[in-house]
């Protein structure tokens, strides 16, 4: 489907069997959407047509319906598809609760990905006070891993909205995400993104730019 290689280095075959299928499945709409328990957590998988906002969108909705990301891929190809992948925790027991719920949020996210519903607000907590902050957060840029985007590494406490707030940066700043990689263990979050504006790297002086608004976001 023309996604990076690094796609296949984070995907088991099994898993690419089922994308593909959800590929298929979107294709008389636009966007397909499988939401389904993934051992103590839940795994909502996303195919749609890339936009603006996009990926941010997405994690705000799990945000605002109480799910916590604790991991996230993403990827996209020249034709504008995109695959979205997110681990979410349910601390309130929300979608166990409630087999409703989980039906309202799959139809958001299918919703979303149509162009047909903003994303509701996130569940923002905000950046800690530098002074309480348990781990400071570091941002790093890396040009040379990749012919056609920069990646950006940042490593920060972890937050209800964070990946939201760091996806939205980089859509504000015109720059698109080709992939997404999202780790948090304990209170540290993990997210890698590797980034381009209009098909090139970042310049030194975007760079520079990001890295202030990035640490201001975490």
């Amino acid at each position: 489907m023309g996604f990076p290689l690094r796609y296949l280095h984070a995907t088991l075959p099994a898993d690419r069997e089922r994308h593909h299928r959800l590929y298929l499945q979107s294709r008389p709409t636009g966007v397909a959407v499988a939401l389904e328990p993934d051992g103590d957590f839940y795994r909502a998988t996303i195919v749609g047509r890339d936009r603006p906002y996009l990926f941010a969108s997405f994690a705000a909705a799990l945000s605002a319906a109480g799910l916590d990301v604790v991991k996230a891929e993403a990827f996209s190809n020249a034709r504008g598809v995109i695959l979205d992948t997110f681990v979410v925790a349910d601390p309130r027991g929300l979608l166990h609760k409630d087999v409703s719920a989980a039906d309202r949020l799959r139809e958001s996210l299918e919703r979303i990905g149509l162009g047909r519903l903003e994303a509701p607000p996130a569940r923002v907590a905000g950046p800690a006070d530098r002074k309480k902050r348990g781990l400071a957060p570091t941002v790093r840029f890396d040009s040379g891993g990749c012919e056609a985007a920069t990646l950006v590494e940042v490593v920060a406490e972890n937050r209800p909205g964070l990946l939201c707030s760091l996806a939205s940066v980089f859509s504000s700043a015109a720059c698109n995400i080709d992939v997404v990689l999202v780790d948090t263990k304990g209170n540290r979050a993990l997210d890698v993104f590797y980034v381009a504006r209009d098909g090139k790297k970042l310049t030194p002086e975007l760079e520079s730019a990001l890295r202030d608004r990035l640490l201001a976001a975490c």
